[in-house]
């Protein structure tokens, strides 16, 4: 799995070096394997509306690294523009330990080809236990087939 390891921050960087280790998977490719709309067929959205999906990840030579296990629900309009918003709840299970993502996001603006959603990241077990940080989804590929659906993924943890 591609990854970078930081000790200590970039030098043009205004952070205050810590004592914690950095973990940043970068390359990452998600794959939908299985798509459930729990209450409705998923041609429209509205709030409730939820969804369970399954997904695979590969490194970039196409290994498969882990898995990922969740749930989409809609819990907002926009009144002012209709855009609708969902929050994530993920397990995503890698080979060496598991991280739970949470987040919410625009499903207008962000669902779209190439927009990036950033997923709150913890650490639950394995080498990530304990960390925080970040995992940043993007949109590479949709279409009518589940096996369109598809993103481009990089996660950075902190463990202070």
């Amino acid at each position: 799995m591609p990854e970078s390891r930081v000790d200590a921050p970039a030098p043009d960087r205004k952070v205050r070096q810590g004592t914690g280790t950095c973990v940043v998977l970068d390359e990452l490719v998600e794959r939908v394997v299985d798509l459930t709309y729990d209450n409705a067929d998923g041609s429209e959205l509205f709030i409730g509306l939820s969804s369970t999906y399954q997904d695979e990840v590969f490194d970039t030579a196409g290994a498969l690294v882990g898995t990922a296990t969740g749930t989409v629900e809609v819990v907002h309009v926009r009144p002012s523009d209709g855009h609708v918003f969902g929050r994530v709840r993920d397990r995503h299970r890698f080979t060496d330990g598991t991280v739970r993502l949470t987040g919410l996001f625009d499903m207008n603006e962000q669902m779209a080809v190439g927009k990036e959603i950033p997923l709150f990241a913890t650490g639950l077990d394995g080498r990530y236990e304990g960390m925080e940080g970040v995992y940043w989804l993007t949109v590479a590929g949709s279409g009518p087939r589940l096996s369109d659906n598809h993103y481009t993924a990089r996660m950075l943890l902190y463990r202070l």
